[in-house]
């Protein structure tokens, strides 16, 4: 992943619900990015 910027040292915040509880993912403690997240929306 080095083409991303990974470091180990980088803070991160966990795995949480945010948006109002309506997406769930963790965040670049940096940057407030997400690099994987997941939304309540199925599509209705």
């Amino acid at each position: 992943m080095a083409e991303m910027g990974y470091r180990e040292e980088r803070p991160t915040e966990l795995l949480k619900w945010w948006e109002g509880g309506e997406i769930l993912g963790g965040r670049d403690g940096v940057t407030g990015r997400t690099w994987l997240a997941s939304s309540r929306d199925i599509g209705r």
